[in-house]
């Protein structure tokens, strides 16, 4: 039971390192007089730390666990796809029907502008600490729009017009393509060499993937 509630191996756990790290850390925190900031709200501060404390970057490990922790608490944004042209005309014309477009694209420009300060100063050795401020304090920003009964509306809005000018697009053209007008003609001279049952529900199953996977 103590080992669990051991302080040290909660945050070993916590950032995912090994025990000893995170007894050396605090070890260098004594010697130089600056503790390691473990219960800092951004996890980020734990790598400038690292950085002013070691005079380097820690393992990349360390800075890609920060990121996650960051993500967690709500400090940064996921990014796992690329937005094209259509959801930006999308999301754009969610938030003017909400009367949001112009307040809550100056928060998201804000947050961005703040971001890119901070790696430009980190990337040239600079101090970040200003930069780090400012960064959070726009990230905070975004997030009180985000709570708001506006972002509720926007999700919504956003809902319709997804649905309106992706999903259903979409679907008419999927149903048009597994149409009698289109697979059937195409799987027709396929269908008729078959000469058993289970022959043809596999003949049928690979013509209609095809179908669907565009080929």
């Amino acid at each position: 039971m103590k080992e669990t509630t051991n302080p040290e191996r909660l945050l070993s756990r916590r950032w995912k390192v090994t025990l000893r790290t995170v007894q050396n850390w605090i070890k260098k925190g004594e010697a130089v007089g600056a503790a390691p900031p473990f219960d800092a709200e951004d996890p980020a501060d734990l790598i400038e730390w690292y950085r002013d404390v070691f005079g380097k970057a820690p393992k990349g490990d360390v800075e890609a666990r920060a990121k996650e922790l960051r993500i967690e608490a709500g400090l940064e944004a996921v990014q796992e796809v690329t937005i094209d042209l259509g959801p930006i005309e999308v999301i754009q014309k969610a938030l003017e029907r909400v009367g949001m477009s112009l307040s809550y694209a100056r928060i998201v420009e804000e947050e961005e502008r703040a971001a890119a300060l901070y790696w430009q100063l980190r990337k040239d050795g600079a101090s970040t600490v200003e930069a780090r401020r400012i960064w959070k304090e726009a990230s905070e920003m975004k997030r009180a729009a985000q709570k708001g009964e506006d972002a509720v509306l926007v999700a919504r809005e956003l809902l319709r017009e997804w649905v309106l000018k992706e999903w259903e697009p979409m679907e008419r053209e999927r149903r048009k393509m597994i149409s009698g007008e289109v697979l059937g003609r195409q799987a027709r001279e396929a269908l008729r060499e078959t000469s058993t049952e289970k022959e043809w529900e596999r003949v049928w199953d690979r013509e209609l993937e095809k179908v669907l996977a565009g080929k």
